[in-house]
């Protein structure tokens, strides 16, 4: 944002930009945070009262609002054919949506303050702020944008509610999707995504189980508005404190290698590609996938490590013949980040 250089600018803006900024960094969209910023308190249950002139001033201080029209006092996004509502998954994630649309994605409204996208082949129910986190590192930045020669099966271990095996039945090298969630709640919404994707979910099947490195039974906190954060040992660290209500949930851990099985049977003529992002449980993943010989049935893998730095999961990949990339993804980078792992094949001799 390039407000403070803006000029002209009115008078208002400067009296209010305190409080704009303050309600932009909170992630509400620039309409919404401009109506937040002159307005003493909200009314109403939707996002109401800011005239065409004020709107317009805004414009002229910052272009990148031209995206939003008032009309009868109701800010609207062109590009999302949306109105704001109050504290909705559209208005929080606005910026990720509107990056979204510029790719070819649609939006409608769901149950609640739900949303549903859909481009090409793929529809999505999106419901939680985690899910706006997702579609970004899925959509945007790319980061299982995998170009592969020949035929692949995926194996996607920490499925969540299907975004990403959606995403890879998409590909024209994924022949078949093998998808892991072992949380009853969680799998369910990817069993609705499913039933929203006729032309993808023939190529995936979902397992509900967890994968580590001995048979266990465990007793895990579960909170459905982080789903995408819940791992063997409740709610990932780096997600804070946790300060809601919590659901006590039975989860089954299965070694590694007997979880896989039926895929390493079945793969044929297929090379094998391995996501795996299990908020921690990576590192047990690991150690038994090296242990039991496991590893060298993938050719390719795709890891989010957390909390433990990448060095415990890049050595048995080193030690296997992968080639490499290590990428952080956070400030402190033991936190969180992403390694890519390709198998090297030796060049034929002469």
């Amino acid at each position: 944002m390039h407000l403070l250089s803006a000029s002209p600018r009115p008078p208002s803006l400067v009296r209010r930009v305190g409080k704009f900024g303050l309600f932009l960094w909170r992630g509400h969209p620039p309409g919404v945070a401009w109506y937040l910023a002159v307005s003493d308190a909200l009314k109403g249950q939707n996002y109401r009262g800011i005239s065409r002139p004020a709107l317009a001033a805004a414009v002229r201080a910052d272009p990148s609002w031209r995206d939003l029209v008032s009309i009868d006092g109701q800010i609207r996004s062109r590009a999302l054919d949306l109105e704001f509502l109050r504290d909705d998954l559209a208005s929080r994630g606005y910026r990720t949506w509107l990056a979204l649309a510029q790719l070819g994605w649609k939006f409608k409204r769901s149950a609640g303050t739900g949303l549903i996208a859909q481009r090409g082949a793929a529809t999505l129910q999106l419901s939680t702020d985690e899910e706006c986190e997702m579609m970004t590192e899925i959509h945007v930045a790319g980061c299982y944008d995998f170009r592969l020669p020949g035929e692949w099966h995926v194996v996607d271990i920490g499925a969540n509610v299907g975004m990403a095996s959606l995403f890879f039945a998409e590909q024209p090298w994924c022949g078949r999707v093998t998808s892991f969630e072992p949380f009853a709640r969680t799998a369910d919404a990817f069993v609705s995504n499913l039933a929203l994707n006729p032309t993808l979910a023939p190529k995936i099947t979902l397992v509900r189980q967890a994968l580590g490195e001995t048979d266990s039974v465990l007793s895990v906190d579960y909170r459905p508005e982080l789903r995408g954060s819940m791992s063997l040992s409740g709610v990932g660290g780096w997600r804070g404190s946790a300060t809601a209500a919590v659901e006590r949930v039975s989860i089954r851990v299965h070694p590694a290698s007997l979880a896989l099985a039926p895929v390493f049977a079945g793969l044929g003529g297929c090379r094998l590609l391995g996501k795996i992002d299990c908020e921690g449980s990576e590192y047990a993943i690991f150690r038994e996938l090296e242990s039991s010989g496991a590893l060298g049935k993938f050719s390719a893998l795709v890891i989010e490590w957390h909390g433990r730095g990448p060095a415990e999961i890049v050595a048995p990949l080193l030690r296997h013949g992968f080639a490499v990339h290590v990428s952080p993804i956070s400030p402190d980078h033991r936190t969180l980040g992403l390694i890519y792992a390709t198998r090297c094949a030796a060049p034929a001799a002469g």
